[in-house]
């Protein structure tokens, strides 16, 4: 086995490697992972009178408040459904007056059942949906997590 010496200068090339494997990717010990945090954000449907006919809203993480990509939202009934643009942000249009159940999904969350969204026929609704992380093994999002290398296996 060959030993570096302990403060010998990196080469050009390892320079170079030096900004792409600062980290690596741990499994995390279950007792790492916090536990799960209240809720920050809760379910909130409200009329939008200037919205006629429209299911208008956004999707949160229900710990932190901050906004989801890339959610679907799925009417059952009418089996339509929008995606939520990099803002969070959906959007169905032209829904008949009725009461509908929605499910809304991403990837990293449960998915979530919203029943009885009524939808009126003189407006529409204005929707703030969140989303609860996945928790695997006891830890939310992904089993692992980024770690800083020592500078000794950066090269």
């Amino acid at each position: 086995m060959k030993l570096r010496p302990r403060f010998a200068a990196p080469a050009a090339a390892a320079l170079v490697a030096l900004a792409c494997h600062r980290y690596e990717l741990r499994p995390m010990d279950p007792r790492d992972c916090p536990a799960e945090p209240p809720p920050r954000d809760t379910l909130r449907l409200t009329p939008a009178p200037d919205e006629p006919g429209a299911l208008v809203g956004v999707v949160t993480d229900a710990w932190t408040g901050e906004r989801v990509a890339g959610a679907q939202v799925v009417v059952l009934a009418l089996r339509r459904g929008a995606t939520a643009d990099t803002a969070g942000a959906f959007r169905l249009d032209s829904l008949p007056a009725a009461t509908y159940d929605l499910v809304v999904r991403s990837i990293g969350y449960d998915a979530r059942d919203v029943v009885g969204v009524r939808v009126p026929a003189a407006g529409g609704v204005r929707a703030r949906i969140p989303l609860r992380p996945t928790v695997i093994d006891g830890c939310p999002g992904f089993a692992a997590r980024r770690v800083r290398k020592p500078w000794w296996k950066w090269w």
